[in-house]
C-alpha cells in the first residue's frame, strides 16, 4: 500500500454498462465509446471513472458512431432522454424555489442555547 499509483501498461477495454460499477481508472486518459448506450447517463457514469481524484492528465473522450445504423436511433433517444430529464429537473427546482419562498418563517429565531 502507498507509493506511486499502479499504471496499466496498455489499453484497457471495458463494456460501458459494467464500466459504471465501482471502477476508478485514473491511469487512463482517453475514453473511446464504440457502442453507445440507450441511457446517456450510463455512458457519462462510465466516462467519469477516469475523472476521479488522482487523475493528473487531461482526459479525452471520443465517440465513434457509424452513420445510418441503429446508433443514429440511439443518439436520438439519448437526446430525448436528456431533454426530458433536464425539463423535469428544472420544474422540480422551480417548485422547490416556490415552496421555499412561500414557506412561513418565524419573525425572530429564539436562541437554542440556555442563555
Amino acid at each position: 500500500m502507498g507509493g506511486a499509483p499502479w499504471v496499466y501498461p496498455g489499453p484497457l477495454m471495458a463494456i460501458v454498462h459494467p464500466g459504471v460499477d465501482g471502477l476508478n481508472i485514473t491511469s487512463c486518459n482517453n475514453v473511446i465509446i464504440l457502442d453507445p448506450w440507450w441511457n446517456p447517463y450510463v455512458e457519462e457514469q462510465a466516462i467519469s471513472r477516469v475523472h476521479r481524484m488522482g487523475q493528473t492528465r487531461e482526459v479525452n473522450v471520443f465517440r465513434l458512431l457509424a452513420p445510418n445504423t441503429i446508433e443514429d436511433d440511439i443518439t436520438e433517444v439519448q437526446a430525448e432522454k436528456r431533454s426530458t430529464i433536464e425539463a423535469h429537473t428544472a420544474r422540480c427546482a422551480q417548485a422547490m424555489a416556490l415552496s421555499d419562498a412561500t414557506r412561513k418563517r418565524p419573525a425572530r429565531m429564539s436562541k437554542v442555547s440556555g442563555n
